[in-house]
């Protein structure tokens, strides 16, 4: 499932994300990458030659906490409300015990599917954005058996603020 914003300002962002069915092993490792798309740069920040943003730019990549506490149960879910009681397999139990997630086993209000089996969200941040910015973001993870495909990114955008303060005026003389 793709990341949802939870709050941005002018200079990071939060969001949340879901682990999906870990297919009988372990989430070990989660990772993200945010992409500036749109939005001011700075000379410094530009290839001279193209006039796009630098590379290290164009795409940070930094690790999630895949022990990071639950925060909240995911509320926007896209199953209509339904009640099950006795479909629960020994696969999606397991899923819930290693997601942390064992509290919320067999909600009455959730029907799981393999990219949001639990229904639980865990939390990131990212700092040192730029204000006005728009960026996208998505993630992964990975068991022993190696990465999921990378999820669908979430455009963000980052608040506006006052512009800097203006250089003093040169008048050259007469």
């Amino acid at each position: 499932a793709p990341v949802r914003l939870v709050e941005a300002d002018e200079g990071s962002c939060r969001f949340a994300f879901q682990f999906p069915y870990n297919m009988g092993s372990d989430i070990s490792e989660a990772e993200a990458t945010l992409v500036w798309t749109a939005g001011p740069l700075a000379a410094h920040e530009m290839d001279p030659e193209t006039g796009e943003a630098l590379p290290h730019l164009m795409g940070q990549t930094f690790a999630l906490d895949v022990n990071a506490a639950i925060i909240s149960l995911w509320v926007d879910h896209p199953h209509p409300t339904s009640v099950r009681v006795h479909d629960v397999t020994a696969a999606l139990t397991r899923t819930y015990v290693c997601q942390g997630a064992a509290a919320h086993f067999n909600r009455p209000d959730w029907v799981p599917t393999r990219a949001t089996p639990t229904g639980v969200e865990r939390q990131a941040s990212v700092g040192n954005l730029v204000a006005g910015t728009c960026y996208r973001i998505r993630w992964r993870c990975a068991n022993e058996h190696g990465w999921t495909d990378w999820s669908v990114p979430t455009e963000i955008m980052t608040e506006a603020m006052r512009p800097d303060t203006p250089e003093d005026l040169f008048i050259p003389s007469l």
